[in-house]
């Protein structure tokens, strides 16, 4: 609580002081006792033992969590472009300039409207290396995208974007 008055009793512990020009702003603590128990454990369970031996550490599950987080962002920008809301040129500076080529073929021929993202998978490689596979739900046509993000130069750029078009590998075996 704090109170505009000067202090009655000078000798009264507080935490500190803000002077102005005409007002002394004084801030009164309570005196706690000591906790009994560790906050972070809940009362009645006992402390977690150590993590059964090859399991992943918190470190290497903070790197899965970033390269998932890497491949859902590229997702999300994927949709916007495959649906048309964003031109592909957008993501030159993430994108490779040969997938982006790519990725502004697909979307020519796609012609899609409303563009969902159904999942999203990423595994990591190393410190500078995620490979990600989403599967897009393209105006209720599956489509699936392999991705190669690498870490260059201070930040995370797609090396490689692959859009499999459904029917394309009968094609490909055709020619």
């Amino acid at each position: 609580m704090a109170h505009l008055s000067r202090p009655r009793h000078p000798s009264r512990a507080h935490t500190g002081t803000v002077s102005l020009p005409c007002l002394e702003w004084v801030f009164l603590t309570a005196n706690l006792p000591p906790a009994r128990r560790d906050p972070v454990v809940p009362p009645g369970h006992p402390p977690t033992a150590a993590p059964p031996a090859g399991a992943p550490d918190q470190a290497e599950l903070d790197e899965d969590a970033q390269a998932q987080a890497l491949v859902v962002t590229m997702a999300q920008a994927l949709t916007e472009v495959l649906s048309g809301r964003r031109p592909p040129a957008q993501l030159g500076r993430w994108i490779a300039a040969p997938s982006l080529g790519r990725l502004g073929a697909v979307v020519r021929v796609g012609g899609w409207h409303h563009v969902d993202v159904q999942s999203v998978r990423a595994s990591r490689l190393g410190t500078d290396n995620v490979w990600g596979r989403v599967t897009f739900d393209c105006d209720g046509r599956p489509l699936t995208g392999a991705l190669h993000l690498r870490y260059l130069t201070g930040r995370w750029r797609c090396a490689h974007v692959d859009l499999m078009l459904p029917g394309s590998h009968l094609r490909a075996d055709e020619e």
